[in-house]
């Protein structure tokens, strides 16, 4: 089945070939088939009341069918343009979607208060929708599209549509219908979950999700009762965490490129910073509801990959490529511009990760760690090797100690002399080690599940399906 109508007692059931199937639903229980109907197969139908409107894209035309009786009877026609998804009337105004090739996507407000005679009134150019509308629906004066996004449009004047808001979801999401709820002041959508948005205003506010989740997380950052998140497609979505057994989607906005992949989320204030493979992405999040892209940095290239990023409380960002690192000015996050940067050597490129402290940036290259000092003019101070040629993919800086996750374990290297780092410590696991949390004397490390150190002492508090863990050659770590 494509669609259901209803009109009373009777319901009309739209399948596949233009065959309409009317059914009886005064016993809901019980539903009796009244008729079959044929239609014009290959067309949009919509049913109004008696009355069924096709669009035939074949032929570019809209025919008006009255459907009462045993046999439908033809009221009036005209010509369209393009090709029709979706259509939604009043009743006395048809609208639907028209996709035309190389021109656009439009909306189409047709007067059907004559059906032997429709007239159309007025087009918008949809110029944000990123796919052809696939769903519509009318309330009052508004008119919400779905593809991709919702977009709102003000049809109070029939011969000038307008849009008036819209709310920009994942682009490789198609939303498959709409309907209005609660007056006008409630909305869903249906693509792999359901959306639902206060359409209160004019811009939609997303209010809640259920079903399979549209975000395949990547990264996270929680403060408070929001969380945010990088999800792969790439997207970035909000929850509200304030029921932790459950989270709820209240926002979502698409990213670059949906073939880049994520590579890390950093929240500075009310500023996220996704890292793509090609973009460093300004985010605000000051509205958990109403995520705003604000800019994106990046794109030199082919060849240009972006890995980290750190973004310290002077507003500069250190944005790791395969080549540099970048010192981007981002206190206006809609505005970056490149200060300077480090060129990383020939034999050295594509690192994975950075972090910066006191004017000094530690980076991971495979098996080793470079220690750059980022002033006004960046110098390599040095380049330490990890023990065993060990792989590293993170690290967490507290005071004069750096602490490396690497693929033999945590791997501790006293910094309080960054020209002369040093080994302090190993702790060794059969998982390795992809992320470093340190809060206070306390490590929270992630392998295969979670392990927690106490720092002073040097000893596993806590470590779940872990494997073996135990320190190297006895060494204990300290906070230095």
């Amino acid at each position: 089945m494509l669609s259901m109508f209803q009109n009373g007692d009777l319901a009309y059931a739209v399948l596949g070939g233009g065959t309409v199937r009317v059914l009886n639903v005064s016993n809901p229980l019980s539903p009796v088939l009244v008729r079959t109907l044929a239609l014009k197969s290959n067309c949009a139908i919509h049913i109004h009341g008696t009355t069924a409107y096709e669009v035939d894209d074949n032929n570019k035309e809209l025919t008006i069918v009255d459907i009462s009786g045993a046999v439908p009877t033809q009221l009036g026609s005209m010509k369209t343009a393009g090709y029709t998804n979706s259509i939604a009337t009043t009743d006395n105004t048809l609208y639907h979607d028209n996709s035309i090739g190389g021109v656009g996507r439009w909306l189409s407000v047709i007067d059907v208060s004559t059906p032997s005679a429709p007239v159309l009134r007025g087009q918008l150019n949809l110029t944000r929708i990123s796919w052809s509308p696939t769903a519509i629906a009318v309330a009052g004066d508004r008119v919400y599209i779905g593809d991709s996004n919702v977009t709102v449009v003000d049809v109070s004047n029939p011969s000038s549509p307008r849009k008036v808001g819209d709310y920009v979801l994942d682009k490789n999401l198609i939303l498959w219908s709409i309907s209005i709820s609660r007056g006008g002041t409630r909305l869903t959508t249906g693509a792999d979950s359901l959306y639902v948005f206060d359409v209160t205003s004019q811009s939609p506010q997303l209010t809640g999700t259920y079903g399979a989740s549209p975000c395949l997380a990547s990264s996270v950052h929680a403060s408070g009762t929001t969380a945010v998140v990088a999800c792969q497609g790439p997207s970035i979505a909000s929850y509200d965490v304030s029921v932790p057994s459950s989270p709820r989607m209240v926002g979502l906005s698409s990213l670059s490129n949906p073939y880049d992949s994520v590579m890390q989320l950093v929240v500075v204030g009310t500023t996220a910073y996704v890292v793509t493979d090609q973009y460093l992405h300004m985010v605000d999040v000051s509205n958990a509801h109403n995520l705003v892209v604000l800019s994106k940095y990046g794109g030199f290239g082919d060849n240009f990959y972006c890995y980290s990023v750190f973004v310290d409380t002077n507003n500069t960002a250190y944005l790791l490529t395969g080549t540099a690192l970048l010192m981007v000015d981002v206190s206006d996050p809609a505005h970056p511009a490149t200060m300077r940067y480090y060129d990383i050597p020939e034999n050295d490129r594509f690192p994975t990760f950075v972090t910066v402290q006191n004017g000094t940036a530690y980076i991971l290259v495979g098996y080793y760690m470079l220690i750059v000092d980022v002033g006004t003019t960046p110098t390599l101070l040095a380049k330490l090797i990890h023990p065993n040629y060990t792989t590293c993919s993170t690290i967490a800086l507290s005071g004069s100690s750096a602490y490396l996750g690497c693929s033999v374990g945590m791997v501790t290297v006293d910094i309080s002399a960054p020209s002369a780092p040093s080994i302090a410590g190993v702790l060794r696991c059969s998982a390795g080690i992809t992320s470093i949390g340190v809060y206070g004397t306390t490590a929270y490390l992630l392998a295969d599940l979670l392990l927690v150190v106490d720092l002073d002492t040097g000893m596993l508090l806590d470590s779940r399906t872990c494997g073996y863990c135990g320190w190297d050659e006895n060494k204990r770590l300290s906070m230095r």
